[in-house]
């Protein structure tokens, strides 16, 4: 997931990470790709894995780093919404 240049195989990788997307190391690799990947597609995945579970609020800073920093307007808006469902601001303090 963090290593391979084909998209396709991160996305797998990403998917056979579902079921585990609650445990405290998958949540940082998954944080990893959510901050660096190239591929929107990925990151918006890894939005979906990290809200999946009840260990959300560590989420918030990045989602609201997100907002600030990146470009693709689709992936903005995701994490607005999941700021706006978690009742967290959409603003950095």
């Amino acid at each position: 997931l963090q290593h391979d240049s084909n998209a396709g195989v991160r996305l797998k990788a990403l998917d056979g990470l579902r079921p585990f997307a609650a445990d405290s190391e998958v949540r940082k690799v998954l944080t990893g790709v959510l901050l660096s990947d190239s591929n929107p597609g990925l990151r918006t995945q890894a939005i979906d894995l990290l809200t999946e579970s009840k260990t959300q609020q560590p989420l918030v800073g990045v989602l609201q780093e997100l907002l600030r920093t990146e470009d693709n307007n689709y992936i903005r808006l995701r994490c607005r919404k999941v700021l706006q469902d978690m009742n967290a601001s959409v603003e950095m303090y």
